[in-house]
């Protein structure tokens, strides 16, 4: 039995292993991964199985950029948009807009996220610059991640009352760019 929920050395590290892999394993034949897990050890034993291009299969498919698809490297853009939806506790929602795609586009963004596709466009690279600079700004300013958020998240009164995460992640390019110009005003750097 192949378990799915495998911790250590589980299912989502067998879920990238190709037949190159398997065959340097020497996993010959027809046959069954499986996992046994015993408390915090875990073992993984090859069963024969008439089945196994269907394992195959499944393992593959299961593997990002399955079903014929590829993985494709996270860029450090990316890698950058996924560190700042953790710091400001953003949803995947909240990153289409930031990222200025339409909302119909969130199963790419997702996909973009988890590596499935590659971030396209150059407006979005310039986007990812100007909320690097205003993400870096904020941090020499609070070095506090809590602060941080509280203040992105209140009603600015240079703002006409309106919150610089929701210019942030309202999907104008205008709107970011204010955000920015107000982050670094409130830091002296304008």
């Amino acid at each position: 039995m192949l378990n799915l929920g495998a911790t250590t050395g589980g299912a989502s590290d067998l879920a990238s292993l190709s037949k190159e892999v398997l065959k340097n394993l020497n996993v010959r034949g027809n046959g069954r991964i499986q996992v046994y897990q015993d408390g915090e050890s875990a073992r993984v034993m090859w069963k024969r199985d008439k089945n196994f291009d269907s394992v195959c299969a499944k393992l593959t498919s299961m593997a990002p950029g399955g079903e014929g698809g590829t993985t494709v490297r996270l860029t450090g853009p990316v890698q950058f948009v996924r560190k700042l939806m953790g710091s400001w506790r953003l949803d995947i929602g909240d990153v289409v807009g930031l990222l200025g795609y339409d909302p119909e586009e969130l199963q790419y963004v997702s996909d973009v996220l988890d590596g499935r596709r590659q971030l396209r466009g150059h407006d979005v690279r310039n986007r990812i610059a100007h909320l690097f600079i205003i993400r870096r700004t904020l941090w020499s300013l609070f070095r506090n991640l809590e602060v941080e958020n509280e203040w992105l998240r209140e009603q600015h009164s240079m703002l006409n009352g309106k919150r610089p995460m929701s210019l942030i992640v309202g999907g104008s390019m205008e709107d970011l760019l204010l955000a920015r110009e107000y982050v670094e005003s409130v830091a002296g750097l304008r």
